[in-house]
């Protein structure tokens, strides 16, 4: 058995790093993945940036402080910038490894789901703006592992991880083929063809909803169900690993379960992920949190519906309409009610479907090569990071 440490033993954080230069690169929180990928380096004048941001130089971690994204994923382990010091968001964290620790070590715990829902259990402050304090580093324990061990944990997990990105590129190739096809597919034709399509607002179409606030004294109760929250909707496809319990009565129930064939969306996000959604394909008894938003097709078969919410989601329609506060934007269920629906008509609807089913059956495949790897390394997480396995 290995001796616990506390998780600050091995990093600095937040520490104080001086910004060097009149141009500096910039990490913003849309510019890193929720599976831990740094996704974009940009320039910026430091002059032309406001107070409080975050400092960080190569081979810092850097960990989303701030609900949805730190529930989400979001963070990354900085590598290649160009100068000595890099500024980014002011929510997030920076971990710095300190003396004969494994940098890309300190990124694996990151990632890790044990540590990102420790840190869910500490986040503190008000809905919408909750976020993990520095206390939860000094009170968050882990095996004490030497420089030897924690290199070659870092072999193994960042093998997996080089399965993962060529997976991960292969699904965007995918997905722009698919994108391009459906958008044509959507666009409504010229002249007599066009006859049939209206224009409707979406709560015309189908029935909208918001979800069952938090609230910690639902954590407990008689009629405890499971729930899903912001974390668990993708684009496209719902991580059912992760599923969260609370209190709904008979009557919350009636109002907040969810079908097959509902769309979920994504009301509190980062502005360029509000309004994420996917098609609720799972098991009958469960409900949803008021980060999300849920939409029940009446008028419009679910798969075309879901089709234009990802239109809306690529084309930057969603990021019109939301509200933003901080880091995180809101759809707001009023506005996302009221945004124009371009409806085809049912023959029409059912060619879009037929098209739609057979891409995303393909893109299904390769996501589901990917959640096998994203489980594999999780398993491997837990196995190796919690001192199950030996190295």
């Amino acid at each position: 058995m290995h001796d616990l440490i506390e998780f600050s033993k091995l990093v600095e954080i937040n520490p104080q790093t001086v910004v060097t230069g009149r141009i500096a690169p910039f990490v913003g929180m849309e510019d890193v993945s929720e599976d831990g990928r740094l996704l974009n380096i940009r320039r910026r004048s430091v002059g032309d940036l406001s107070g409080g941001l975050s400092v960080f130089r190569d081979d810092d971690v850097l960990f989303a402080k701030i609900t949805p994204c730190m529930e989400n994923g979001k963070g990354a382990h900085v590598a290649g910038l160009e100068s000595n010091t890099g500024l980014g968001s002011t929510e997030f964290h920076v971990l710095r490894a300190r003396r004969n620790v494994v940098p890309r070590y300190i990124y694996h715990w990151t990632q890790s789901k044990r540590f990102r829902r420790a840190a869910e259990a500490m986040m503190a402050g008000s809905a919408g703006h909750r976020r993990v304090p520095v206390e939860f580093f000094h009170r968050y324990l882990i095996p004490r592992f030497t420089f030897a061990e924690q290199q070659r944990i870092v072999e193994i997990l960042d093998a997996v991880d080089v399965g993962l990105a060529a997976t991960a590129a292969a699904l965007i190739k995918q997905q722009a083929l698919a994108n391009g096809i459906i958008s044509h597919l959507l666009s409504p034709p010229d002249g007599k063809a066009a006859e049939g399509w209206e224009v409707r607002p979406v709560n015309r179409v189908g029935e909208v909803q918001i979800g069952r606030q938090l609230s910690p004294s639902q954590l407990n109760g008689r009629h405890m169900r499971p729930y899903l929250r912001v974390a668990n909707v993708h684009d496209g496809y719902i991580d059912y690993s992760d599923v969260l319990e609370m209190n709904f009565t008979p009557a919350e129930f009636a109002t907040f379960s969810i079908e097959r064939g509902d769309v979920l969306l994504n009301e509190g996000q980062s502005l360029e992920l509000v309004g994420r959604s996917a098609l609720y394909d799972g098991p009958p008894g469960m409900c949803f949190q008021n980060t999300l938003i849920r939409f029940r097709p009446r008028h419009v078969l679910p798969t075309v519906a879901r089709a234009i919410f990802k239109r809306w989601l690529d084309t930057g329609e969603f990021m019109k309409i939301a509200l933003q506060t901080t880091s995180i934007a809101h759809l707001g269920s009023e506005r996302f009610a009221a945004m124009p629906f371009v409806l085809p008509p049912m023959a029409e609807q059912q060619r879009i479907a037929e098209t739609v089913d057979a891409l995303e059956g393909e893109e299904r495949a390769m996501r589901n090569e990917q959640q096998r790897l994203v489980l594999l390394r999780q398993g491997l997480m837990e196995d190796l990071l919690g001192g199950r396995v030996r190295v």
